[in-house]
């Protein structure tokens, strides 16, 4: 099937330098818990992770090298982000924070049933080949004596306000007492998506594939790259990697800015149009805001998955049902 391509403006986004970790120590400045501003939350799988106040914990002497950080360049504000931390080690806790601010996140996955993990061995693996190889088995450590990485799979929720351009995320690991040194990893926010008080859905992934955002809306319509304005409200203004022409964006965008959603049933999918010559799993986030109540759902599909899909296609991932606009109204 032929896939019409949409437009795109010039993205507006800011792109932070690499700060070392030596600057991160004692750095953090305002409000103890200052994070939570730019971050609303953090899992992986179900295991959600707790807010501490003070300053991101500092490196144990020691205590091995940063972990490696693998995702997407870019978010839509309030919105989400499928991020993979690669360790050397199995580790206790992901600990995730903002550069120079106070605060930061503890992800409990060393004991943790939802927590996503799985092992990769080769040294040669580089950052972009542990964010490609990817799947939910836990991989057999191999036999020939190369390095093992952990592989965590976490997702980190923006908070859905103006006071912020970018997230220039600081990322360690914590065995016991060991802290490992922080990485750093910057991620820009995209400026052409609006966000939507009332109804918004955004998608997030990090490979070069196409993925495609549907919203079927109460009158029968379906939101999506071939009909991004609809009738009776709600807009696709955000389109990324359309027929595997790769912008690296890796993220789509509905949302109702301007107008009240009709009262009614929502169908929310996902479709993998075509993997564009990659040939492993595909992992991705989808963040449902329904009148400032926050939804996130994340998932993989299988290269083998792609269908070129049209109107009303692709994988269900939330049904919004007797929905009630204006927000005011009483909602499910």
């Amino acid at each position: 099937m032929y896939k019409r391509f949409l437009g795109f403006s010039t993205l507006a986004f800011l792109l932070c330098f690499s700060v070392g970790c030596d600057l991160i120590e004692g750095d953090d400045e305002g409000d103890e818990a200052a994070v939570a501003s730019f971050v609303s939350s953090i899992r992986s799988g179900n295991q959600e992770a707790t807010l501490e106040e003070g300053n991101f914990p500092e490196a144990t002497a020691n205590s091995g090298n940063a972990p490696t950080l693998s995702g997407s360049s870019q978010l839509v504000r309030g919105g989400s982000l499928v991020m993979q931390v690669s360790s050397e080690n199995e580790v206790d806790d992901v600990l995730i924070g903002i550069l120079n601010e106070g605060g930061f996140y503890r992800l409990s996955v060393g004991n943790a049933s939802g927590a996503t993990s799985f092992r990769l061995g080769n040294t040669a693996d580089s950052p972009q080949a542990l964010k490609v190889q990817m799947t939910q088995e836990r991989a057999m450590e191999k036999s020939d004596g190369t390095a093992q990485f952990t592989v965590y799979t976490v997702v980190i929720t923006s908070a859905n306000n103006e006071d912020y351009s970018s997230l220039p995320l600081q990322v360690a690991t914590q065995t016991g007492d060991e802290v490992t040194q922080a990485a750093s990893f910057n991620v820009g926010v995209n400026e052409q998506a609006a966000t939507g008080e009332q109804l918004q859905v955004s998608l997030n992934w990090n490979q070069p594939v196409d993925l495609d955002l549907h919203v079927a809306t109460p009158n029968d319509e379906d939101i999506y790259y071939a009909n991004p304005i609809g009738e009776n409200g709600g807009m696709l203004d955000l389109d990324s990697n359309p027929g595997c022409t790769i912008d690296n964006v890796n993220n789509e965008n509905i949302t109702w800015s301007d107008q009240t959603p009709a009262t009614g049933n929502y169908v929310i999918r996902v479709d993998l149009w075509s993997a564009c010559n990659v040939s492993t799993p595909i992992p991705y986030v989808v963040t449902v805001n329904v009148c400032g109540t926050v939804n996130v759902f994340d998932g993989i599909f299988q290269p083998s998955e792609a269908d070129q899909g049209g109107a009303f296609s692709g994988r269900v991932i939330t049904t919004l049902n007797g929905a009630s606009f204006p927000c005011s109204a009483a909602t499910p």
